[in-house]
């Protein structure tokens, strides 16, 4: 399954050939810039990382979930191979997400930020086990995976946050209840500014499009 190269995405080349095209070019690169920079923005807005909310104890029985998800994949006399490749990104179209043609996905209950432990768990034992595994980076964090593709199996996982279904696979049991509602409040206080600041760098690239017509 090929995947996006990056969080944001051109239709095509630049071209510098004329000073015409350059001066496009370099306007085209400016809302580029403001669109990743966005993105960026938005992925700082995340409650899941406060400290108190989500606990080391927290991450560590979801990284435990993920390494029993590994338990049912069939170990090859093959080395593992990753391969990493966003299956969201950005264009002059809009945020786009690659279609999963795979029969088996399971969407992770991500409200809590531990999908990302889920997944690097479960990637690390599908390598183990000769598997090839394709790595999909937030859009918003590359730092951390929203998403985890085995081709050969047709297997994914992939983060709620992607907005792709799939069977359910709950991560978000913390202990605490308080803890629960604290972070339920703010996640929702977050998602609203995340949007928004993710609809501006829509709006950003959208002009990046009309510019990019320039050279059709």
């Amino acid at each position: 399954m090929e995947l996006f190269h990056g969080p944001v995405t051109l239709p095509g080349p630049l071209k510098y050939g004329t000073a015409a095209e350059r001066q496009v070019s370099h306007g085209i690169l400016w809302f580029l810039k403001r669109s990743a920079a966005l993105l960026q923005a938005a992925g700082l807005v995340d409650a899941a990382g406060e400290p108190g909310l989500v606990l080391t104890e927290d991450r560590i029985e979801a990284r435990n979930l993920g390494e029993q998800a590994s338990n049912g994949l069939p170990k090859t006399a093959l080395s593992g191979r990753a391969e990493i490749g966003f299956l969201r990104s950005l264009t002059v179209d809009g945020l786009i997400a690659k279609s999963i043609p795979f029969e088996k996905m399971m969407t992770l209950e991500d409200t809590c930020g531990l999908g990302n432990e889920f997944l690097c768990a479960l990637a690390l034992k599908a390598l183990e086990k000769g598997h090839r595994v394709q790595l999909c980076p937030s859009i918003l964090d590359s730092e951390k995976l929203e998403a985890l593709l085995l081709p050969e199996l047709g297997m994914a996982w992939v983060s709620d946050r992607v907005g792709i279904q799939g069977a359910t696979l709950r991560l978000d049991g913390l202990p605490d209840p308080e803890r629960r509602f604290a972070l339920k409040e703010v996640m929702e206080r977050d998602q609203e500014l995340q949007q928004s600041l993710i609809r501006q760098a829509e709006a950003q690239m959208q002009m990046a499009g009309i510019l990019y017509q320039v050279f059709e």
